[in-house]
Order: structure tokens, then sequence, then C-alpha cells
């Protein structure tokens, strides 16, 4: 499975004053923005419940790479030095209150450690 953070364009660090997540200097900081796996059978029902939430909470990146490889024991790896996504986003509109679950990110309430969560950058 690919975890890929995202690009950000020179006009969006420039005009929106975004940082690079993936670019030549950038740090890991954790944050996946598409994901890519190949199914050879369905996902277990365990594994679907276990992610039923919205796909714009914070940290739940960390929690769907968690229970990936809880449940299907996939190999995730985050290739975005040689894939890249592209992330167009300069609004700065994010509803804080609906992307917290009781105040919290989503990985800290469920207690999904980081370490566990994590997709480092790798090759493919």
């Amino acid at each position: 499975m690919y975890a890929l953070t995202r690009h950000e364009t020179s006009e969006n660090v420039r005009l929106c004053n975004a940082k690079d997540f993936c670019g030549p200097t950038a740090m890991y900081r954790g944050s996946h923005d598409a994901f890519l796996f190949r199914l050879l059978v369905p996902l277990p029902s365990q594994l679907l419940d276990s992610i039923d939430y919205r796909p714009n909470i914070l940290g739940i990146e960390q929690v769907l790479i968690f229970n990936f490889k809880k449940y299907v024991q996939f190999n995730v790896k985050n290739p975005c030095k040689i894939l890249r996504v592209v992330h167009h986003h300069c609004s700065k509109v994010r509803n804080e209150t609906e992307r917290r679950i009781q105040g919290r990110r989503v990985d800290r309430y469920l207690h999904v450690r980081k370490e566990t969560g994590w997709a480092a950058f790798s090759g493919l």
C-alpha cells in the first residue's frame, strides 16, 4: 500500500504560504493525502468498521495506516518523492470543530501511536 504525502506547486507555496511536505528539503511530518493499493480479496468487515470516519478529520490517515497494517498486514510505504500528488487548497476555510472528535484528533482519540500510523518517505 502506498500512502503518499502531497506536493505543493511553487505557485501555492508563494501565493498561499503553503508548505511542501514532500519537497526536496521537506521533513517527514506524517501527512498522507492519497492512498493507492490493490485488493486481492475483499476487505474484512472489522477493518471497514474501524475506519468508518469522514476523510477530513484530523489524524484520519494515521488511523487508516494503522488499521490496514493491523487487519490486512499491508506493508505501507510513502514514495512521494517518486509518485507525485499535487495539493491545491488556498482557501484556508476549515471547520476545526467538525475535524475533531470530542476536541481531539481521531488518531489521539483512538490512541493510535505515531510509529504505528505513519508511512515514512521510501522508494517503491
